[in-house]
């Protein structure tokens, strides 16, 4: 069990600290303290998702850059996941993505989101 609080305004410090030094987040969610780690590899990207909120989130909405196109979203938890994909923006297209899969899923503990 989780019963550690982050203070709303000592996330606005840490992530106004970072956008004023041009630190842009990689993946962008939804809700506030959930940790996502973002791995690439040959055969497509894993997605490791933590909730740190202490309660299950029901739709929790993910725009991740992705460096070739995706054909498939799957939740190790929940399974295949309905995807739209957008063009990058010039700074992701500049790191080597070319566009961004945008999906919605529920996540309790953690999950594993699989970009193949």
């Amino acid at each position: 069990e989780l019963n550690e609080r982050y203070p709303v305004v000592r996330r606005r410090v840490l992530a106004g600290l970072a956008a004023a030094r041009g630190v842009a987040r990689l993946v962008e969610l939804s809700h506030p303290v959930v940790e996502a780690g973002l791995y690439d590899a040959p055969a497509g990207t894993a997605l490791v998702l933590a909730n740190f909120t202490s309660r299950p989130i029901e739709g929790l909405t993910v725009r991740v850059p992705l460096a070739k196109p995706a054909r498939v979203v799957r939740s190790v938890d929940h399974g295949p996941l309905p995807f739209t994909e957008e063009w990058a923006a010039p700074a992701l297209r500049g790191q080597g993505y070319h566009s961004v899969a945008v999906f919605t899923t529920r996540l309790g503990l953690n999950d594993i989101i699989l970009l193949e």
